[in-house]
């Protein structure tokens, strides 16, 4: 068997690196930061022994992250075999394009373009990256510099809803959008699916438009998609679910990408059963506390570190 792969971790995704080391060949690496009272950090990796070794890094293309994942990407790749960098989930995915408006800085091909800059490793560098809001985001690296790897996570969602949602289930939509989310997940769990049409008037405003595709009558609906920010589209598809006689509405995503007020909208609606998510994002933390009996968290380690793994050659 070959060394275990170093993993180092941006601070807000420690519980999730700690977890990451039962699921693979790995060892914890150690990282320090420092901030000083005029607001710059000093990052450091400990770890002295990472020559010739493969590294994995844990962190997010968040503001709050993105820095510090490619400052310990820059540093390691000086010495290691290969780097990693092993993203669960991509902030600013939904801005990967303009949308007509020349000017609009489009943040996905940002978060790519730093990401890219990284020093290539002697055998190479890799960026794992889970369920990603849109396919285009990998193609923004530059592959010569950094290989994407995204992933899909549908087995990880497959086992939660058997496990966690019982009932005559039926697969579905809170848009149009995820189509072949909905009907992928939908064969490999052997259930049939129903959709909605989601019209998007601005940032926060929805409409769901015409009838839905599929019969949910008497059925447990399980709304799925690859991330809940402020649940409202979500409480107008399941009203509509609802109204043509679904029994249960559940509503299940990879990213818990939570705006400050979603679960307690999505919980005080009267519409929504429960809510799950993996723990991909830092945002789960308190609301599962918070919302114990409403809110069920999968945890995406095991899933993540069998997928790097793959990778690290």
């Amino acid at each position: 068997m070959s060394d275990p792969a170093v993993v180092l971790s941006v601070p807000r995704f420690q519980p999730f690196a700690e977890t990451l080391l039962e699921h693979g060949n790995f060892v914890r690496g150690e990282t320090a930061e420092e901030t000083f009272p005029n607001g710059e950090i000093r990052r450091e990796i400990l770890t002295a022994d990472i020559r010739g070794k493969n590294v994995v890094i844990v962190g997010s293309t968040d503001d709050a992250d993105i820095l510090g994942l490619f400052s310990y990407a820059n540093q390691a790749a000086r010495d290691a075999r290969t780097v990693t960098l092993a993203i669960p989930f991509f902030r600013y995915a939904a801005m990967e394009r303009r949308n007509g408006r020349d000017g609009l800085i489009i943040a996905a091909k940002d978060r790519a373009d730093i990401l890219s800059a990284i020093p290539r490793a002697s055998q190479g560098n890799n960026v794992v990256m889970f369920d990603l809001h849109a396919e285009a985001v990998e193609h923004y690296f530059r592959s010569d510099r950094i290989v994407p790897r995204p992933v899909r996570c549908e087995p990880v969602i497959a086992e939660a809803i058997r496990k966690m949602i019982e009932g005559d289930l039926v697969i579905a939509s809170a848009d149009s959008g995820r189509h072949d989310w909905i009907t992928s997940l939908a064969e490999h769990m052997g259930l049939d699916y129903a959709l909605v049409n989601k019209k998007r008037i601005d940032g926060t405003r929805t409409i769901i438009l015409g009838d839905i595709v599929g019969s949910v009558e008497g059925k447990t609906v399980v709304m799925y998609d690859d991330m809940i920010r402020t649940g409202g589209t979500a409480i107008k598809a399941a009203d509509k679910y609802l109204s043509c006689g679904a029994k249960e509405i559940w509503l299940v995503a990879t990213h818990a990408d939570f705006s400050p007020d979603a679960m307690q909208k999505l919980s005080s609606s009267q519409k929504i059963a429960g809510v799950i998510t993996t723990n991909s994002y830092p945002t789960f933390m308190q609301l599962a506390k918070d919302y114990a009996d409403f809110y069920r968290v999968v945890p995406l380690e095991p899933y993540a570190g069998a997928s790097i793994q793959k990778f690290l050659g």
